[in-house]
């Protein structure tokens, strides 16, 4: 992620430079959160202004979050409609997100301005914006207003291949990691539950709200048979406990932690999002094939190429 940062901060400052702006800024979509949060700013001059206007808001706009919901900014219906939107009013490009006072504080501030919200697009939606900021009331010419969809696809692209990166990154971290191995008790019955050495099996799991659980699972071991159960310990990890009667009325506790396989999982799922949307997205015809030739996947593209729909194939 450093690395792409610098890369991501390069584009930008090159964008700056190239089109007179005197900052930018980039925003990023956070799905939890359904906001759009301030992840790069790159000033390309009068950082004292920049400082000034910190110090009316009485905060860094770093991490600042901008809800999609908000009707009347200019940053928020970039991201809804998907297009490029300019304005030379400050409090059109924030809206309700600052009370009037603090708006014309800023604009009072600043001076004329000129600002340009160009949405970042990713393989199937918009992931982010571009903030340019352009002093003066000149604007942005037509080819100026190019070369800012130019900067913002450059922008897609990097964020795009990072995040497949970071996918593949992801994968071959928990590849290299072995399985948590089991842990085995041996167990003793009393009223409680299973106990080893004198202290509750669910205790020694974590798990002590999963007595009943245990106790209902171990009371079914006891009658011959083999019993599994999934609880969830304190921390909120999910364990997997199998349990075995033999002679003497001894139990045979089997503890898994699952949270390994469950990492994996979101992993996997993640990285095959985002490899369906590269592929989804691409001109070319890409067909994935078994060991026998035949065709289990492909891309939308493959209706202009083949002429057939790829359900058909």
């Amino acid at each position: 992620m450093i690395a792409s940062l610098a890369t991501l901060r390069r584009i930008l400052h090159a964008g700056a430079r190239v089109l007179g702006c005197g900052s930018v800024q980039m925003a990023l979509v956070d799905d939890e959160r359904q906001a759009l949060v301030l992840r790069v700013a790159i000033a390309n001059r009068d950082v004292p202004r920049l400082a000034a206007v910190e110090g009316v808001l009485g905060f860094s706009p770093e991490g600042f979050a901008v809800p999609l919901t908000v009707e009347n900014s200019l940053i928020a219906r970039a991201v809804r409609e998907g297009r490029l939107l300019v304005t030379g009013r400050f409090a059109e490009l924030a809206g309700e997100l600052l009370t009037d006072d603090i708006t014309t504080q800023i604009q009072s501030l600043i001076g004329a301005h000129v600002f340009a919200v160009v949405p970042v697009l990713g393989r199937s939606r918009v992931i982010g914006v571009l903030l340019f900021e352009k002093p003066g009331d000149g604007g942005f010419a037509p080819s100026d207003r190019d070369l800012l969809v130019a900067y913002a696809d450059r922008v897609g692209a990097e964020l795009e291949a990072q995040a497949l990166n970071e996918d593949v990154a992801a994968l071959e971290a928990l590849g290299d990691l072995a399985a948590p191995a089991p842990t085995i008790h041996l167990c003793a019955m009393d009223g409680r539950g299973p106990r080893v050495d004198g202290e509750e099996l669910a205790v020694i799991l974590g798990a002590a709200g999963a007595r009943g659980v245990i106790l209902e699972a171990s009371r079914l071991a006891q009658q011959g048979r083999v019993t599994t159960v999934g609880v969830t310990d304190e921390l909120g990890q999910s364990l997997r406990v199998t349990l075995r009667g033999i002679d003497g009325g001894t139990l045979v506790a089997v503890c898994e932690r699952l949270g390994w396989q469950e990492r994996l999982s979101r992993a996997v799922a993640q990285a095959r999002e985002h490899a369906a949307r590269l592929l989804s997205s691409l001109d070319d015809a890409i067909l994935t094939v078994d060991e026998h030739g035949t065709i289990v996947e492909c891309n939308t593209a493959v209706r202009a190429v083949l002429g057939r729909a790829p359900a058909e194939l």
